[in-house]
């Protein structure tokens, strides 16, 4: 038997089986030193809980550098409570209006209309 893990696509860490077993995802980029600890069942609300762990933001969202970016998930534990680990929550969606700087044009002026009841 082989030591690699299954392949089989039930044995993947989907973020719903994964959220429901109340486990974490824990998300560090090696190449910033930022990283951040999930609530797995705040990732799947985010994201759906088909996702698979390893593929959730694929690089990091500070330097925007996917080679040196790690997504792992762990069971809880009591250090967590003792070290007082911080834990990235899930508040909802923000909806901002998108503004851009373009330079100012004169509007085009409006189009005459015929006059009269025909056009004529």
């Amino acid at each position: 038997m082989s030591n690699s893990p299954s392949t089989h696509w039930g044995a993947q860490p989907f973020l719903g089986k994964l959220g429901n077993a109340g486990m974490l995802v824990y998300c560090k980029c090696y190449g910033c030193r930022k990283s951040r600890t999930y609530l797995a069942s705040d990732l799947a609300k985010c994201f759906g809980a088909n996702r698979v762990v390893g593929e959730i933001f694929g690089r990091c969202p500070y330097c925007d550098f996917g080679g040196n970016w790690s997504e792992r998930y762990r069971y809880p534990s009591h250090d967590d409570v003792i070290n007082r680990t911080v834990i990235r929550r899930f508040k909802g969606w923000k909806h901002t209006a998108i503004w851009a700087d373009e330079e100012y044009s004169a509007p085009e002026p409006p189009e005459e209309k015929p006059s009269g009841m025909w056009g004529g």
